[in-house]
């Protein structure tokens, strides 16, 4: 629907430098773009995963690895792709604690990562910088 449409545009789209953090704003609105997360959103129907509160996955970006904290226990497949859409990693998660560890990406890739998690119930999208 178009409201779909409006929601994965303002709710995937990030902030840099430019932008600065306080968005909205009227010279960026919600920030720069994500095309890509923008389109999992619509087609899946989900834009953010619950954390736990306090929490969330941390330090963001990241180098060695990333601890992401949910506010429930999940049991699903994991997979981390790059802006392009290369699949650079997979795993299950089970728990309701998951470290991602960069050592296990299949390339030395840096930058904007889609981190999808899809369980029986629901299919999450999120997005993470790697260093």
């Amino acid at each position: 629907t178009s409201l779909m449409v409006k929601n994965a545009v303002s709710n995937c789209a990030y902030s840099d430098g430019f932008t600065g953090t306080n968005l909205p704003n009227p010279y960026w609105g919600f920030g720069k773009l994500d095309g890509k997360a923008a389109m999992l959103c619509i087609v899946t129907g989900k834009n953010e995963i619950k954390l736990s509160e306090g929490k969330g996955f941390y330090p963001n970006p990241f180098t060695d690895k990333t601890t992401f904290d949910f506010n429930a226990e999940l049991k699903g497949k994991l997979f981390v792709y790059s802006p392009e859409g290369k699949l650079l990693f997979k795993d299950d998660v089970s728990g309701s604690t998951y470290e991602l560890k960069s050592s296990g990406f299949s390339t030395d890739y840096k930058g904007m990562l889609i981190v999808r998690i899809i369980t029986e119930k629901e299919n999450f999208n999120f997005k993470i910088i790697r260093n």
